[in-house]
């Protein structure tokens, strides 16, 4: 494989990972959302579980952007 192969691959690998990264937590937040809508439609509860909703996904979009981040750092003491 030639070097700019090598540099082309590494480069869409790495977008590949943090494009992840950010859509984590806003993927959790349009779930956690269109869940509480539909289950505040269902019982009648306001905007508390689409509120409560979009705090959880962004808590648990937080915990796995967290996750990966320790992994990195833990890569990166093993690499050196």
């Amino acid at each position: 494989m030639l070097d700019s192969d090598r540099k082309l691959a590494e480069f869409l690998r790495s977008l590949s990972r943090y494009t992840g990264l950010t859509l984590r937590p806003a993927v959790g937040v349009v779930a956690g959302f269109f869940g509480g809508r539909y289950l505040d439609n269902l019982w009648e509860t306001g905007p508390l579980l689409a509120t409560a909703g979009v705090l959880a996904g962004l808590a648990l979009g937080l915990v796995a952007l967290y996750r990966e981040a320790v992994k990195e750092v833990k890569g990166e003491r093993d690499r050196k």
